[in-house]
C-alpha cells in the first residue's frame, strides 16, 4: 500500500464511528422532526452545534437527507445564531 492509500485507509478507519453515529442520527430523523417528543429543544441545539459542522471535519451529508433537512429546521428557529457568526 502506498502511503497517501495507507492514509486513506487510517481515515476511514477513524471516521467509522461518526458515520456510524450519523447512521443512527439519521435513521431517527426519518421518523421525526426533531429529536426529542418531535419538538425542538436543547438536545437538538447540543447536537446541531457539533453536525452542522461535520462536512468541515470531512464527512460528507450527501447521503443523509433527514438529517440536512433537520439541520435546515434548527437553523430556521426563531432567534437562531449561526455558530460561525462573529459579533461585531
Amino acid at each position: 500500500m502506498v502511503k497517501g492509500e495507507a492514509q486513506q485507509a487510517a481515515l476511514r478507519k477513524k471516521q467509522a464511528p461518526g458515520h456510524e453515529a450519523l447512521g443512527i442520527l439519521e435513521q431517527d430523523l426519518k421518523k421525526r422532526l426533531f429529536l426529542v417528543d418531535d419538538r425542538y429543544s436543547i438536545a437538538d441545539i447540543a447536537l446541531y452545534s457539533h453536525v452542522h459542522r461535520a462536512e468541515v471535519a470531512g464527512f460528507s451529508l450527501a447521503h443523509y437527507p433527514a438529517t440536512r433537512d433537520w439541520l435546515a429546521r434548527v437553523a430556521a428557529q426563531p432567534l437562531h445564531i449561526p455558530v460561525d457568526r462573529h459579533p461585531d
